[in-house]
């Protein structure tokens, strides 16, 4: 079976204290290998990396996100990974955002997150999210792809002390 090439592009947002906020998913043919990945997806005809990432995030966790204040590319790779029995090659482009939360908020998890915009393949495959350091999540080994956390590393030293942009 040929291996299917798209555009992809995700949204690290990141809390203040530099957490990022990360949604856990499977691939249906693989049941019980679940691993974390930011917030994104393919990237639409006529659509910009920024665009994409910014409708995917809140497809995915209901966050509304001020496309403005999106920085980046902080980070980008090409990640093999496979979802329903097909093979893809993503050309990801990870792109940030500061949460828009007050500067001493203590937990980032008062933040709610909605899984309602989850369509099609995506309903069943996606089981939360969860504030993430880059450390624990190499710790964890539960990342979806090598990179990720070199890419939440640069998240957070990109926008820490930057304006804000995701909301609630």
């Amino acid at each position: 079976m040929a291996r299917i090439d798209r555009d992809a592009a995700r949204l690290l947002v990141v809390g203040p204290s530099g957490r990022v906020l990360l949604t856990e998913w499977h691939d249906p043919a693989r049941p019980d290998d679940w691993h974390w990945i930011p917030p994104g997806g393919a990237v639409e005809a006529g659509e910009s990396a920024v665009e994409a990432a910014v409708r995917e995030t809140f497809e995915e966790t209901g966050l509304v996100v001020d496309p403005t204040a999106v920085t980046g590319p902080v980070h980008t790779a090409d990640e093999p990974f496979s979802f329903g029995g097909l093979d893809f090659l993503s050309h990801e482009t990870y792109v940030a955002v500061a949460l828009d939360a007050p500067a001493d908020a203590v937990e980032e998890d008062v933040v709610v997150i909605s899984l309602e915009g989850l369509q099609g393949p995506e309903i069943g495959n996606c089981r939360g999210a969860a504030w993430w350091y880059a450390d624990d999540l190499d710790a964890a080994g539960t990342a979806h792809a090598e990179g990720l956390t070199t890419a939440m590393r640069a998240a957070v030293a990109t926008v820490a002390g930057g304006p804000s942009g995701a909301g609630r």
